[in-house]
């Protein structure tokens, strides 16, 4: 027979029904009907036994083992960082009797959430249910944190699946200053005309080799530039230089460079 602490959820969990109540023959076997409707998760070893009533008795060892079941609901908890956000259900008890129960979150859930309350008694079924608040606190960034919290009482289960994150977050747009950073229309028109013109390489790199000297080096005697300034100076010497016919002898010309002296013509 199964131990006492079980026998409640088996006998709730099990329902027998019987097809015939007397056999006519040693040959003849007995059918039964079994159905196996667990609340909770359990494993459970029990003897099932048949008694004849002429006399007789058959004994079968029976296991009983209930899994984990899916969750009954997905909790979904968003909060900022350092901050608390909770999030409030009721629930009642599966008969019309209070049940002691017991609330928590299994291992390996994320630390960041708390269920209140953790102990109690849970409503019976027609009432308006006992309150529980499940809160979330994250710490720090990063991905979602899940937990699988517990509701159970000596015959039912319940499970649900906490969800928390982080909202999401909306970077902020700069509307308006004290400072004018806006482009004119003008500006914009020159500085997208000045980024559309492009420039001839090939005419300035041939510019910059016409002039060149033999060794490829830049020439400053054949450079327009220094033709120029010299065909300049040039003028303005001989213009000191030359003494018109009608000028008068003994006329005195001074130039940079060399001793003043006087030329007779």
């Amino acid at each position: 027979m199964i131990n006492q602490a079980q026998q409640t959820i088996v006998q709730r969990s099990v329902l027998f029904d019987l097809k015939s109540d007397k056999l006519d023959l040693p040959t003849d076997p007995l059918y039964f009907n079994m159905r196996f409707e667990p609340l909770k998760p359990f494993k459970a070893q029990a003897e099932l036994v048949i008694y004849k009533s002429s006399g007789g008795r058959w004994k079968f060892n029976v296991i009983f083992e209930a899994s984990e079941p899916m969750v009954d609901d997905i909790i979904v908890i968003q909060s900022p960082l350092q901050k608390t956000s909770s999030v409030s259900f009721r629930l009642t008890n599966h008969i019309k009797q209070q049940s002691e129960f017991n609330a928590f979150f299994t291992e390996g859930s994320a630390t960041e959430f708390a269920v209140q309350p953790k102990s109690g008694l849970l409503e019976p079924y027609g009432k308006d249910g006992t309150n529980f608040i499940v809160s979330f606190t994250p710490t720090v960034y990063g991905k979602p944190k899940v937990g699988t919290l517990v509701i159970q009482t000596d015959e039912m289960q319940w499970t649900y699946e906490i969800r928390g994150s982080h909202p999401h977050y909306k970077i902020p747009e700069a509307k308006g200053g004290r400072l004018n950073n806006q482009l004119t229309r003008i500006q914009r028109d020159l500085l997208s005309k000045r980024a559309s013109e492009k420039k001839n390489f090939m005419r300035n790199n041939l510019n910059a080799t016409k002039y060149a000297s033999v060794d490829g080096s830049p020439s400053r005697e054949n450079s327009p530039l220094k033709q120029g300034s010299l065909a300049g100076r040039g003028g303005r010497s001989n213009a000191k230089l030359n003494n018109s016919p009608g000028s008068n002898k003994g006329e005195r010309s001074t130039h940079k460079g060399s001793p003043s002296r006087t030329s007779n013509y």
